[in-house]
């Protein structure tokens, strides 16, 4: 079955709109496209620990304020998704999932070009979490839905991860210096986004 982007992009902004915990809308995402995919690891999938890296990545974001504490002007922060090669423990590149965090002194939300030339972009600003990696492990033998799956899946935990961040883990005030509030957009690269709850 055919799901269309606009469906996907709506699904996942009803999820994040129900604020339930991470665990819990992990599960209603991996509920929906069970039910309209049929596949063997859709259990699998269901049963990973969404909140295994909540910690690594709450302290990231921290340590990256603190470290390159974010300008007057910024008003915005990006954190896109991309692949990388990353060394495994044998020395050998790997393409693997990464996240990383911009900011900028524009925003608009209905159009993400503002994240395209950020004056925010600290050093060591990439993260690669376990998450989105054992999820690309668990899918990629999937060849006929794995291209629509490798767009929704890892937009849908990068989403609901950070928005279970700013909720109830990081501490705003790293953020809040010079602003009131800062908009939050999470995303690919060249590719499709989603607005989640400003940090304020």
């Amino acid at each position: 079955m055919s799901i269309s982007y606009d469906t996907a992009l709506g699904n996942l902004q009803s999820v994040i709109n129900s604020n339930l915990p991470l665990e819990e809308s992990w599960g209603k995402i991996i509920d929906f496209y069970s039910d309209l995919l049929p596949a063997d690891y859709w259990n699998t999938l269901k049963q990973i620990n969404v909140g295994v890296d909540q910690a690594d990545l709450t302290a990231w974001m921290e340590r990256l304020v603190t470290e390159s504490p974010l300008p007057r002007d910024i008003i915005a922060i990006w954190i896109g998704i991309v692949k990388i090669l990353d060394c495994d423990d044998n020395g050998i590149d790997k393409e693997v999932y990464a996240i990383y965090l911009t900011g900028s002194d524009k925003y608009d939300s209905e159009d993400a070009d503002w994240a395209v030339n950020p004056i925010y972009d600290p050093e060591n600003r990439y993260i690669i979490p376990d998450v989105l990696n054992l999820t690309d492990e668990i899918i990629k033998n999937d060849l006929e839905n794995y291209a629509f799956l490798d767009y929704i899946l890892p937009l849908a935990y990068c989403a609901l991860a950070i928005t279970d961040i700013i909720k109830g883990r990081v501490n705003k005030n790293y953020f809040l210096k010079h602003q009131k509030s800062i908009f939050v957009s999470v995303g690919f690269d060249n590719g499709d986004w989603i607005n989640l709850a400003p940090i304020n």
